[in-house]
């Protein structure tokens, strides 16, 4: 199979049948064969580039671009900064103007849009405030 045929309808063969089905009955996986074009379709309802496919012997690599985020352009440091949180689950200013090198000001007004965007939502006040992505439930240690 090419990375060509992915984009495709095609057949899934799992490389272990029983522990495929062993995911399928536990409900870990909902169907065989549907993740790519589940992919795509994410992508694209979330306003985002299609991600880049690639083979590398027996696997294969997806590759997501950043971009456009719930149909808000964001600058390079506002995409970074989501990526971030995505996978820390939070951000606070100091992280914020620290790891992309710009001033508080800038590091304020760049969350401030990320909020106004509605793509973050600011959690607690003073030095304990952290920006998560909006609509995702306090996890412990918030606040």
């Amino acid at each position: 199979m090419t990375v060509e045929d992915l984009r495709a309808p095609h057949e899934s063969k799992p490389w272990n049948k029983l522990v495929a089905n062993v995911f399928f009955l536990i409900k870990y996986i909902e169907q065989f064969g549907t993740g790519i074009q589940r992919i795509l379709d994410d992508c694209r309802a979330q306003g985002l580039p299609e991600p880049t496919f690639e083979a590398q012997g027996h696997s294969l690599r997806v590759v997501f671009r950043p971009g456009e985020f719930k149909g808000a352009q964001l600058n390079d440091r506002q995409t970074k900064a989501v990526l971030h949180v995505q996978q820390q689950g939070y951000i606070t200013r100091s992280q914020y103007a620290t790891e992309l090198d710009v001033s508080g000001r800038t590091a304020n007004r760049d969350l401030n849009d990320l909020v106004t965007k509605g793509i973050f939502s600011l959690r607690g006040t003073g030095p304990k405030s952290r920006y998560v992505l909006s609509g995702d439930e306090p996890k412990d240690g918030d606040v």
